[in-house]
């Protein structure tokens, strides 16, 4: 008897990212990664060392998707771009209309060999109202403790607790919720964009933690994704990547 067995393809677990993007009323940018395995979410919060210290390591077990395709629907356009070598991406385009202030959702495919979609991942694009101020912040040891500076604390603070049981410095959230107010007194936040040298292997990490502790809702910007065999390098990077970071939102908001 003749068996035929299915191949499996590789996009069959294949899974897109998307980051929170950001633009004015006509120049968009949004950025993302494909994976080739589906990407960890953090299912639940305990005290737990073990699990805390499991989870953490399933964000680094990560397969990236080089040189596929992702196209992106926004309202009537579509776009498309390649994903790098390390399966991150990044589409920047020209709205064909007027883009109102505050956060809009979108959707980003991934296009299998013969162009068909294989997955998608939703996204939100931020258009900062026009206030007097806007705010580029870092993160570890701005306004979470990390112990950047001793990586066996850094990674104890990473692997023995979970986002809502990492520290926060004292009236950092009050503080940062304050300087979100504006101050023409409309009900319209101030933009916040947040910079770091952690990997965006612990984006969802950080949104968690900025929601539990009600910090202002912003953009981040991340450092380059890691596998889990660079591990003992997470959060450590030259400050010219934070620079170039800076200089994007400058570029975008002159």
């Amino acid at each position: 008897m003749i068996k035929w067995f299915h191949k499996r393809s590789i996009f069959e677990k294949a899974s897109v990212k998307v980051y929170h993007g950001f633009g004015h009323t006509h120049h968009l940018v949004v950025y993302g990664h494909v994976f080739k395995r589906k990407a960890i979410t953090w299912p639940k919060f305990t005290n737990n060392v073990f699990y805390n210290t499991r989870r953490l390591l399933k964000m680094f077990l990560v397969k990236p998707f080089p040189r596929v395709i992702v196209q992106v629907h926004w309202h009537e356009q579509v776009l498309k771009s390649t994903s790098e070598d390390d399966g991150f991406f990044k589409v920047e385009w020209e709205a064909d209309h007027d883009v109102q202030a505050g956060w809009h959702h979108l959707s980003v495919d991934l296009l299998d060999e013969t162009g068909q979609v294989a997955c998608s991942g939703d996204g939100k694009m931020f258009v900062p109202h026009s206030t007097q101020y806007a705010f580029i912040s870092d993160i570890d040891d701005t306004i979470m403790v990390s112990n950047s500076a001793t990586i066996f604390r850094r990674l104890k603070e990473l692997f023995f607790r979970n986002p809502r049981t990492r520290s926060i410095f004292p009236d950092v959230a009050r503080h940062y919720r304050l300087l979100a107010m504006n101050n023409d007194g409309e009900e319209v936040s101030n933009a916040f964009f947040y910079i770091s040298s952690s990997e965006w292997n612990l984006y969802d990490y950080l949104n968690e933690f900025f929601n539990f502790h009600g910090l202002p809702q912003g953009v981040f910007l991340l450092n380059q994704v890691k596998r889990w065999f660079q591990l003992l390098n997470t959060g450590k990077t030259k400050h010219e990547g934070k620079f170039l970071r800076v200089v994007k939102i400058l570029e975008a908001f002159p």
